[in-house]
């Protein structure tokens, strides 16, 4: 599907879904986070095994990258090339997220 094709219930369920990414992410920022952030000055590039993700200070979900590096969600623009892809890579990476969230912030590790 082209991002064409995105009707507005669509882009509102991946707008949704970054948005959580973004929470997550922001949450985290407060605890010392390993070699998979990396800092940027004014935003934090996730790089995980679902996928990577760019979430900034200002903007939220910049973008998202399938595992291989493929774009898959760009906020500029509002580009989704592939929308099965972009819901399966971003909810993975929500995923792998509050996995992280679950093991820094309420373990204590």
């Amino acid at each position: 599907m082209t991002d064409q094709g995105v009707s507005a219930r669509q882009r509102r369920e991946i707008e949704t879904i970054a948005s959580m990414i973004e929470e997550v992410v922001m949450n985290l920022t407060a605890h010392p986070l390993d070699k998979r952030f990396t800092d940027e000055q004014h935003a934090f590039v996730f790089k995980g095994m679902a996928g990577e993700v760019r979430v900034s200070f200002v903007a939220g979900v910049s973008w998202m990258k399938a595992p291989g590096g493929a774009e898959i969600y760009n906020r500029k623009g509002f580009k989704i090339p592939d929308l099965d892809m972009a819901r399966v890579v971003g909810n993975r990476l929500l995923n792998e997220l509050m996995t992280i969230y679950r093991q820094v912030v309420i373990s204590g590790l």
